[in-house]
């Protein structure tokens, strides 16, 4: 009985470690992605501080230069604006009217199409008396 107890105490502890040891192998992984991204941080702040002092380009000219492609967009979006206001002349009354006559007109189909349905059915069973009658 005591080897037993022994024997699981054991395995427990075995268990446990390889559980410590798992662990810190994911510890491990996640501490070298973290480097490699740390890595790639600094190529990206590297090539990006040579791209601004190749390129001559200063932060107040990138400012300027945002600021102006903001109010080429607002000015365009105001046009447009201007001209969707100039072409919606449309009475709203006119609009109900015609959706309401749009309704009718489909529901008068729906209603011809119904009544057809059923002459056809009539015509059906009349034909299948007159060939099942010969």
């Amino acid at each position: 009985m005591k080897q037993r107890k022994a024997a699981t105490d054991e395995l427990e502890w075995c268990a446990s470690l390889l559980s410590n040891l798992d662990a810190s192998e994911l510890c491990l992984q996640r501490a070298k992605g973290d480097v490699q991204l740390m890595q790639t941080y600094e190529v990206l702040k590297t090539a990006l501080q040579d791209l601004r002092s190749g390129s001559g380009i200063e932060g107040v000219d990138a400012e300027e230069l945002m600021l102006d492609i903001q109010e080429e967009m607002e000015a365009t979006h105001l046009g447009s604006l201007s001209v969707d206001a100039k072409g919606s002349d449309v009475d709203e009354e006119e609009l109900n009217a015609e959706f309401r006559q749009l309704e009718l007109e489909c529901a008068l189909d729906k209603s011809v199409d119904e009544s057809h349905g059923g002459m056809e059915t009539v015509k059906a069973s009349i034909i299948e008396e007159v060939t099942g009658n010969k």
